[in-house]
This record gives structure tokens, sequence and C-alpha cells, in this order.
């Protein structure tokens, strides 16, 4: 993998910092970072972002956005984790997963080869 794409599919995910707070003398935490920014999109519609990551692990998935909250699907519709906050945004990814399973099942394959993954039509 060229340093380029693998700078290109990064994607971190922190689950808590903790540092040294000098001026009080004590450990402090930060809970509950995470940046999808990093993570190659793939698809984009009605305000919803569907973007997969490179060396992800199995069952086959990808991670959707909607407004501030993420969800993650596999290629059969089920959310494994998170919650998109909308049921019609739910149904939305749902029908665009039924109509570009093979895209994402290619999309998929090429990610695991550490190959450049290709974009899917969004829903109209």
């Amino acid at each position: 993998m060229t340093l380029s794409r693998r700078l290109n599919s990064l994607y971190f995910r922190v689950n808590s910092i903790s540092f040294y707070d000098e001026e009080r003398n004590a450990v402090c935490l930060i809970e509950q970072i995470e940046s999808h920014t990093n993570m190659p999109e793939i698809s984009r519609f009605f305000g919803i972002i569907i973007r997969m990551f490179y060396d992800e692990h199995n069952p086959p998935h990808f991670h959707a956005e909607f407004q501030g909250k993420s969800s993650v699907f596999d290629f059969q519709g089920n959310i494994l984790k998170g919650s998109l906050g909308s049921r019609t945004a739910v149904k939305l990814v749902r029908e665009w997963i039924d109509l570009h399973t093979d895209d994402l099942l290619a999309d998929w394959e090429l990610a695991s080869s550490n190959k450049e993954i290709k974009p899917i039509e969004p829903l109209n």
C-alpha cells in the first residue's frame, strides 16, 4: 500500500485519552473522541454520508452518518452499532443497500486487498 493511500484511508478512533494537568496536579480523562473525516466516502444522499474503511474487520460492513450521528450497517441492512437518530434515514440507507449490494461487496473486496474503492451511485 502506498503512503498516500494509507493516509487517505486513515481512520482515527479513540475511546479515551488521559493526560496530566500540571495546574490541577491531576490526571484528566477525555472520553468518546471519534472522527471519520479520513475514512473514504463512497456515497452521499439526502444528507447521509456512507463511508468504508480499508483493512476493516469482518463481517463486511460500512459506516453511515446523518446529522452528527453514526451507525455501522452490514450488507443486509442490519445495524451492527450506533444509531442514526432517524427512522427515515435508516429506511433510506436500507433502500440504498438493496440497490447496491453487489457494489458494496465489490468495494469490500477492493478495500480488503488495499485497493482504491469506487464511489457508489447515491439514492435518487
